[in-house]
């Protein structure tokens, strides 16, 4: 029977399958071959051609579809030597780590591949699962639609593009400690819905797009153990989340322990 493979646009057909296509790795976990010829066979043929069944591809981007004729063998990875065609996989960039400021507006500029207009955006908690759990509390407008219906694109393909989404004042912080700067395990989840269906039901938020962490302005206030006190000044190291800011001190005349809570 004839076959297809995927491989990365800019790669030659007799290249490696392309990872992420889960027909393609189904054959090497079963035990298939582990060459560059593996390749799922039709599931069902029509008056138009062959029908191929290669799964929920995860990676963006796009994608050489390599033919082989049924008169080869397929097991040389030279057999694949027509181009069928391109697949173009859009979707948000899973990579990323965006970041809003706690108690302030958070507008989010997501970065993906051949993103749409009408493309919408769910936040979860850490961890939870995009097409199930609903969405996280403590935003303004959750999930949001793509600002002023607008997509912007970085190349003349149209391909590299950003959707901005405007989801209200960000209300509650996020843990990270122990978070790296590219961590996108790490704050709310991002999950993204093409908006080929309407973006209705939470089992169309099939793609993971990224982590958005939420900051407290300040992080942590230490003595500067290297500054000069005197009566009237003392050195204070103070680590923030971003640059910029201002901090007012108050003091009053009596022991700590009756200074009470104060709005500063």
């Amino acid at each position: 029977r004839d076959k297809v493979k995927l491989v990365r646009r800019a790669d030659p057909c007799h290249a490696f399958p392309a990872a992420g296509v889960p027909a393609q790795e189904a054959l090497v976990r079963s035990g298939g071959s582990r060459t560059n010829a593996v390749s799922p066979a039709p599931r069902g043929a029509g008056p138009g051609g062959n029908t191929f069944e290669l799964g929920a591809i995860r990676a963006i981007g796009d994608y050489r579809v390599c033919y082989c004729s049924s008169v080869l063998s397929c097991l040389n990875p030279y057999d694949f030597g027509g181009v069928a065609g391109v697949v173009e996989v859009s979707g948000a960039d899973p990579t990323r780590v965006y970041v809003c400021r706690r108690g302030s507006g958070c507008t989010i500029d997501l970065r993906g591949w051949r993103l749409g207009p009408y493309d919408r955006l769910k936040i979860i908690s850490e961890g939870g699962d995009c097409a199930a759990d609903p969405p996280a509390f403590g935003f303004g407008l959750n999930p949001a639609w793509v600002e002023g219906l607008q997509t912007r694109y970085f190349d003349v393909t149209n391909s590299s593009s950003a959707n901005r989404f405007d989801v209200g004042m960000a209300l509650i912080g996020t843990q990270e400690e122990g978070c790296a700067d590219d961590d996108a395990s790490c704050g709310y989840k991002l999950c993204y819905c093409p908006g080929i269906g309407g973006c209705d039901d939470a089992s169309e938020y099939t793609q993971d797009a990224g982590a958005l962490r939420v900051t407290e302005s300040i992080r942590g206030i230490s003595l500067d153990v290297d500054y000069r006190f005197s009566s009237h000044a003392i050195g204070v190291k103070v680590d923030t989340a971003y640059p910029g800011g201002v901090i007012r001190c108050v003091g009053k005349t009596g022991p700590a322990t009756d200074w009470g809570q104060y709005a500063d």
